[in-house]
C-alpha cells in the first residue's frame, strides 16, 4: 500500500517540490493511503490530506505536529492538529477535519528529523474540505509568522470575493441618572467620572451650557464584523438630547448650537459617520495612542473588524482608525424604571412599557465591602419593595466584584452580546460600578426603549443588529441628603478643620456633586444653605472634580497632597463669598508651598505646584502675586509639545484644548483687574510681530481680548492657532 503512496504522492501532491535532498514534508489525497474509504473504521472523521517526510534518514522518527490557522468572524483562531499515525515506520500522518466549517483555514504543518537534522513546515489553504492544491507552499524550513499570515489573509480576500458575508453590528453601551431619596430625578448630570483620551472629538464648553441634563449616555459603543471590506454609513438619533463626544470624527454632528442667543435646550440630537469597515487581516491600522492601562483600551480588546474616517475638518484629510465607533451624550429624559431609596427601596416601571424591564441588579457597596441582588425581570405595574440589599453577608470588595463582573458579563452575552464585548463592558465600568461606594441599581434596558430613545440607521442594512444598553441609576439616600448639606453649611464654619472636612465631603461626591447640591439646594430648609448652594453650581468646582478626583486612565481614586486640597478649597471659597474663611485657608496653604520645592518649566509635575499658588494667592487676595502664577501657569501648558507622552489622557495634546481652559480665563481677569492687561497686550504684540507663530502670546492675547469684549479679535488669533496647529499635526505624520 505505501509503495502506491509514494508513487501517488509524487503524482497527486498539492504542490511537488523542486527535486533536490533537503529535509521536507509532502502532501496528498487521502486516497493516496486508502483512508478515503470506509474499509479503515480506525478513522471516525473523514480524511481530508495525508502528509509525510522526505530525506529524512529515519522517517520514523520523524516528529510531526500541526495547527489550523483561521478567521471566523473577523475572530483569529489558532487550533492544535491531532495528526493520526499510518504508517510510523515512514512517518505518514492523516489530518481529519478539528476546526470549524466557517471562516478562512489555513493548515500548518511541522516536522523535524534528527538525522541529518532539519525541520520543516508546510502550509496548505482550505477550501471546505478540500486543500488548494497551487497555493500549498512546501517550504524547507519552518514556516514565519509572517508567511503564515499571508497566505491566509490572502486566502480570505480570495473567499471574500468569491462569497462575500453579510455584516454583523453589535452595540454596547450606559444611560446614567441620579435619583433623590425620594425617587425624583436629579438635574445636573454633566460630568465624566474620568476623562476621556484627548484625541476624542468634542463639543466647546459654550455649546455645552445647557438648561437642563437630567440623562448621560455613556459610552455607546459600536462594533462591525465581516470578511470583507464594506463601506459603512451609520446615522444615531437623539431626540431628547445632544451627541456631545465622539471618536472617529462623523460627518456631521447636529444641532450646531454656538449660534443660539440663550441657553438651548438639549434635543434633537444626530450624529452620522462614513466609514471604511475592514476585517483585521486585512487592515493596517494606525490607533491613536493611549496609555496601556486606560479605561479606553478595554473597548478595544474584541475581535471587531477596524474602522476609519475621513477628518474632513483639519488639512490633508487624515483618516482616523479605531476598533469601534464611539459617541457620548446628555439628555433631558427620564429612563424606564422608577427606583427610590426610602423605606428600603422601591422598583417600578410604567405601564407603557409592554415587555417590562429585565435583568436589574441592586447594588450596595460601603468601606471596602459589597452585596448585590439580582432581579431576573420586572413586570410593569407590580413594585417591589424592599430592594436594597442588606450589608449583612457582604463581601470583601475585590471578590464581589469579580462575582458581579462574571455574573452581569454572563447575562449581557444572553441578550445578544458576544463574550468579549460583554468582557469590554464590565471591566470599563468596574472600578465606579462595584467598587464605589453607594447604592446603584443596573438594568438591562428593552431594546424598544433603546430604538426609540436614539434611532440608528445603517447602511447597507446589517444582517444582524443586536443593541444592549444597561441603564444606571445612582440613589442619594436620605443620609447622604443629610451629609451633602451639613457639608454645605460648614464650609462657612470659623474652624479650617470643620471647613477642611465639609470640603472633603464634597469632593468625594466626584461627578455627581452637582446633582446633589441641586438636590440640596431644593430641600435645604436653611436660607444660608440654599445661597450657598446656589452660589457653588455657579463655579467651576464641580467641573474641576472630575479630573482631581480620580485618574484619567482607570477611574480609580487619587490621593492628593492635601496642601492642593486646601488651595482648591481656598479658591471656592473666595469664589462663594466667604473671604475671610478663603484668606485663612490661603495663608496656611501658601505657608506649606513655601516649603516645597520651587516649580520649573521642565518638570510636569510643577503643574500641581503652578496651580495651587496662583488659586491660594488669588483666595488671599493677592491679585499681583496671583496674575504672576496664573501668568506662568499658562507658560507651562504652552510648552506641551516638549513634554514625553504626558497628555495622553489629561492636559493639552493640541491647541484645541486652550479654548475653554479656566487657567486662561483666569489669568485674563486679573490682568484687567490689576491693570496689568493693556502693558501684557503691547508686549505680547509686540513678540507676536516678531515670531507670528509663536504660541504663548498668541493664546494670552485671546485670553485678554475676549475677556475684555473684543471678540472678532481673540477669533482671529484662535483661526490662526488652528492653522498653527494643523501645519504642526501634519509635519509630524510626515516623519
Amino acid at each position: 500500500m505505501f509503495v502506491r503512496l509514494g508513487a501517488l504522492l509524487v503524482m497527486a501532491m498539492a504542490i511537488s517540490a523542486s527535486a533536490g535532498t533537503m529535509f521536507r514534508l509532502e502532501i496528498g489525497p487521502p486516497i493516496a493511503a486508502g483512508t478515503g474509504s470506509t474499509t479503515m473504521p480506525q478513522f471516525k472523521k473523514k480524511v481530508l490530506l495525508v502528509v509525510r517526510p522526505l530525506v529524512c534518514d529515519d522517517p520514523g522518527a520523524v516528529r510531526m505536529t500541526g495547527t489550523a490557522e483561521g478567521s471566523v468572524n473577523g475572530v483569529r483562531q489558532s487550533l492544535p492538529l491531532d495528526l493520526i499515525a499510518v504508517d510510523t515506520a515512514k512517518g505518514v500522518h492523516a489530518v481529519t477535519r478539528q476546526w470549524p466549517e466557517n471562516g478562512s483555514w489555513v493548515l500548518q504543518l511541522n516536522g523535524s528529523c534528527p538525522s541529518p537534522k532539519a525541520s520543516a513546515s508546510t502550509l496548505v489553504p482550505m477550501s471546505g474540505n478540500t486543500f488548494i492544491r497551487e497555493k500549498t507552499e512546501v517550504l524547507r524550513e519552518p514556516a514565519t509568522r509572517q508567511q503564515l499570515e499571508a497566505m491566509l489573509a490572502a486566502l480570505m480576500r480570495s473567499q471574500a470575493s468569491a462569497s462575500p458575508r453579510g455584516l454583523v453590528v453589535h452595540e454596547w453601551g450606559t444611560f446614567l441618572a441620579m435619583n433623590g431619596s425620594d425617587g425624583v430625578t436629579l438635574d445636573g448630570m454633566y460630568h465624566e467620572e474620568h476623562a476621556l483620551p484627548a484625541f476624542v472629538h468634542a463639543r466647546s464648553r459654550d455649546e455645552l451650557r445647557l438648561r437642563a441634563s437630567n440623562l448621560k449616555g455613556e459610552t455607546p459603543v459600536i462594533y462591525f464584523y465581516t470578511d470583507r471590506p464594506v463601506r459603512v454609513g451609520v446615522q444615531v438619533g437623539f431626540p431628547g438630547g445632544l451627541w456631545t463626544q465622539w471618536y472617529p470624527q462623523a460627518d456631521f454632528v447636529g444641532p450646531s448650537l454656538v449660534q443660539s442667543g440663550s441657553l438651548p435646550d438639549a434635543r434633537n440630537g444626530r450624529i452620522g459617520w462614513t466609514v471604511d469597515v475592514v476585517p483585521p487581516p486585512l487592515a493596517r491600522p494606525s490607533l491613536p495612542e493611549a496609555p496601556a492601562d486606560a479605561l479606553w483600551q478595554y473597548s478595544r480588546h474584541v475581535d471587531a473588524a477596524f474602522v476609519s474616517a475621513v477628518d474632513s475638518t483639519r488639512p490633508g484629510y487624515p483618516k482616523e482608525w479605531e476598533r469601534f465607533l464611539f459617541y457620548r451624550g446628555l439628555g433631558e429624559a427620564r429612563l424606564p424604571l422608577d427606583v427610590s431609596a426610602n423605606r428600603g427601596g422601591r422598583l417600578t416601571c410604567g405601564p407603557d412599557l409592554s415587555e417590562g424591564v429585565r435583568d436589574i441588579y441592586l447594588i450596595r457597596v460601603e468601606h471596602g465591602k459589597g452585596v448585590y441582588r439580582h432581579v431576573p425581570s420586572l413586570t410593569c405595574g407590580e413594585p417591589i419593595a424592599n430592594v436594597v440589599p442588606s450589608m449583612v453577608g457582604a463581601q470583601d470588595i475585590n471578590r464581589f466584584a469579580t462575582a458581579i463582573t462574571n455574573h452581569l458579563a454572563a447575562r449581557l452575552v444572553a441578550h445578544g452580546l458576544y463574550a468579549p464585548e460583554a468582557r469590554a463592558m464590565v471591566n470599563t465600568w468596574r472600578t465606579s460600578y462595584f467598587t464605589t461606594d453607594g447604592i446603584r441599581v443596573l438594568f438591562v434596558l428593552p431594546r424598544s426603549w433603546t430604538d426609540r430613545f436614539i434611532p440608528i440607521t445603517i447602511n447597507p442594512r446589517p444582517d444582524e443588529l443586536v443593541r444592549v444598553m444597561v441603564g444606571r441609576i445612582e440613589l442619594l439616600t436620605p443620609e447622604r441628603e443629610r451629609d451633602a448639606e451639613a457639608a454645605v453649611s460648614s464650609l462657612a464654619s470659623p474652624d479650617p478643620k470643620v471647613r477642611e472636612q465639609a470640603f472633603a465631603m464634597l469632593r468625594d461626591q466626584g461627578r455627581y456633586v452637582e446633582p446633589i447640591l441641586r438636590r440640596t439646594l431644593q430641600s435645604a430648609s436653611s436660607e444660608p444653605v440654599r445661597l450657598l448652594s446656589r452660589r457653588l453650581l455657579m463655579t467651576d468646582f464641580v467641573t474641576d472634580l472630575r479630573s482631581s478626583l480620580t485618574r484619567a486612565a482607570d477611574g480609580t481614586r487619587v490621593v492628593q497632597e492635601p496642601v492642593y486640597a486646601r488651595a482648591q478649597l481656598a479658591s471656592l471659597l473666595r469664589e462663594i463669598g466667604l473671604n475671610d474663611e478663603a484668606r485663612q485657608e490661603a495663608e496656611s496653604a501658601l505657608t506649606a508651598l513655601a516649603r516645597m520645592p520651587p516649580p520649573t518649566m521642565s518638570d510636569h509635575a510643577s503643574r500641581n505646584t503652578f496651580r495651587a499658588l496662583a488659586r491660594a494667592h488669588e483666595a488671599a487676595g493677592h491679585d499681583t502675586d496671583a496674575l504672576k502664577w496664573y501668568s506662568d501657569f499658562v507658560e507651562f501648558a504652552s510648552g506641551f509639545r516638549s513634554c514625553s507622552n504626558c497628555h495622553q489622557l489629561a492636559g493639552p495634546r493640541d491647541t484645541s484644548f486652550f479654548r475653554d481652559w479656566w487657567a486662561g480665563r483666569k489669568f485674563a481677569e486679573l490682568a484687567w483687574r490689576t491693570g496689568e492687561a493693556p502693558r501684557l497686550i503691547e508686549a505680547d504684540e509686540a513678540a507676536l510681530a516678531r515670531a507670528p507663530n509663536r504660541l504663548l502670546p498668541q493664546i494670552r492675547l485671546a485670553y485678554l481680548y475676549a475677556a475684555h469684549g473684543n471678540g472678532e479679535r481673540a477669533q482671529r488669533l484662535w483661526s490662526l492657532i488652528d492653522r498653527s496647529n494643523d501645519r504642526l499635526a501634519r509635519a509630524d505624520s510626515e516623519q
